[in-house]
């Protein structure tokens, strides 16, 4: 009998390394002064004063100027991995709009001109939006674009020390890094074939338990698998 519990332990342990791991890699890139990247400290925001207000920019990806250069790889990142660093550490919320911004081209011509779906009519460019008092939003914003900003400049072959940290997530996400300078244990079989878990684990007749596990898996891996029966810590990427 398939025993979820069981997998939801190895699992949530398996997914803990990978984030260990993750954050060993930056922690080592980022004082290997050879590297070119520089640690970022946190920021130090006053106290919240006034109403809370709505603050959005743009910036537009020099896509005329570098029309081979993959800006949307480089500004989302394995997974997302790299936005999501972002967001955590500026408090915005940062998003790939405009042409060329969605992986699937044919979905992309169905959904232009629909609602909700304007920014398909512009260049691509990345919305940065923030919910804060207004002291606080500015800061934010300012500290966001500043980074975006540095995505926007593509570096020179061999050079670009950011797409190297963003092969190693990769690499550690699907389980093929390896570094000689520690141990790992083997990491538990990944399907990447199957994108979302059911909603539903029950034992039904005829239910097919590998491809749970595989649903299982990839959700957690995803970040959309949730297990009452456990507690996990969240961890900031």
């Amino acid at each position: 009998m398939f025993d979820v519990n069981y997998f939801s332990e190895a699992t949530c342990c398996t997914v803990q390394s990978q984030t260990t791991e993750i954050n060993r890699v930056r922690k080592d890139m980022y004082n290997d002064t050879a590297s070119g990247l520089v640690e970022k400290h946190p920021l130090e925001l006053p106290d919240p004063l006034g109403p809370v207000v709505h603050v959005q920019e743009k910036l537009f990806v020099p896509v005329k100027e570098y029309p081979d250069y993959n800006f949307v790889g480089r500004i989302l990142g394995p997974r997302g991995l790299t936005a999501k660093q972002l967001e955590a550490e500026t408090g915005c919320k940062i998003m790939v709009r405009g042409k060329s911004s969605m992986r699937d081209k044919k979905k992309e011509e169905q959904n232009r001109g629909k609602p909700n779906w304007e920014h398909l009519n512009e260049d691509l460019h990345v919305l940065i939006t923030v919910e804060d008092t207004q002291g606080r939003a500015e800061m934010k914003m300012r500290r966001a674009v500043e980074e975006v900003k540095k995505l926007l400049v593509p570096a020179a072959e061999g050079e670009d020390n950011l797409k190297k940290m963003q092969l190693m997530e990769l690499a550690i996400l699907n389980g093929t890094y390896r570094d000689t300078n520690i141990k790992t244990h083997a990491p538990i079989f990944i399907s990447p074939s199957l994108i979302q878990i059911l909603p539903s684990l029950g034992n039904a007749e005829g239910e097919d338990n590998l491809k749970k596990m595989q649903l299982m898996e990839l959700a957690i891996l995803n970040g959309t698998y949730r297990d009452t029966n456990i507690k996990t810590r969240k961890t900031t990427l």
